[in-house]
This record gives structure tokens, C-alpha cells and sequence, in this order.
């Protein structure tokens, strides 16, 4: 019973970080007027710094035909460099009211940040490791401190 006490307290000992993926904000400013722009987040989960599908956290939805047609949901992303790496040629959408549309890469310049939840890009950079807290490994001694004790006679 002390040994797999000893190596579990051991063990969460060694195990001292957790990293987090970082979370980048893509803004496409629309660079012509029959779209409107949008914005989406994602979580960088393979760490190549490139957007694709599998990595969206929210869509902000976008406009087509000057404001006739709302699209709210992203189901094709292109390869655009230094930016997304989908391998469509270009974005695709449809709409949960029904109907869907595509467009090509050139609809939009687009400008990538670290995400900042606190109203825009421009984070700090990709989120720190979190340690183990100083009051486990105080918590753990402790235990292990009665344990070792509990059955000696005063």
C-alpha cells in the first residue's frame, strides 16, 4: 500500500506541466463589395500556425450579394499561405436556414493574431504551461506525513 501511495505522489510529482494549444484569430477584410468581412478563431491543435477545419472554434458568419444572403457556417476551407492549409480552392459555406454558396481566396485579404479574448488580436503568445501548484506538493506530503505516522503510538 505505501509503494503505490509513494509512486503516485512520485509520479504527479513529475507530471508538473500541461501545455495548451494556441488559439489564433483569422480577420478577412472583404476585398470586394459583393462580400462582407468575417472573422474566425481556432485552436491550433497540430501546431503548424494554419487553419483548417478540424481546428474552428467560432465563425462569425458572412454576408453575400451585398446583404442578401447571410451564410453562418464554414464547411470548406482553401490552402491559402501563411494562413489556412484546407486544400480546397477556395471557401465554402451554408447557411442553417438553408442553401450554401463558395468563394475564391481573392474576395478578402486576411491578417492572423494570437487570440486576446479581452476584445482583439494581439495576445501575449501561445499560453504558458501551467505548473503544479506549490499547495499539491504541500498536500501531498502531508498525506504522506500521516500515513507514515498514523499507526505509531503517542
Amino acid at each position: 500500500m505505501a509503494r503505490i501511495f509513494l509512486g503516485t505522489v512520485l509520479g504527479l510529482m513529475s507530471a508538473t506541466s500541461v501545455s495548451a494549444a494556441t488559439v489564433y484569430e483569422i480577420n478577412a477584410t472583404a476585398a470586394v463589395g459583393s462580400v462582407s468581412d468575417f472573422d474566425l478563431t481556432y485552436e491550433d491543435v497540430d501546431g503548424d500556425m494554419l487553419f483548417s477545419l478540424d481546428e474552428l472554434i467560432s465563425f462569425s458568419g458572412v454576408t453575400f450579394n451585398s446583404g442578401s444572403f447571410f451564410i453562418d457556417t464554414l464547411t470548406g476551407v482553401p490552402s491559402i499561405a501563411d494562413v489556412a492549409d484546407g486544400g480546397e480552392s477556395g471557401w465554402s459555406f451554408s447557411s442553417s436556414g438553408g442553401g450554401s454558396g463558395s468563394a475564391t481566396v481573392n474576395n478578402w485579404t486576411y491578417g492572423t493574431n494570437v487570440f486576446d479574448d479581452n476584445g482583439g488580436g494581439g495576445g501575449e503568445g501561445p499560453v504558458p504551461a501551467v505548473p503544479l501548484p506549490a499547495s499539491g506538493l504541500l498536500l501531498f506530503g502531508a498525506l504522506f506525513a500521516l500515513r507514515r505516522f498514523a499507526g505509531r503510538p503517542a
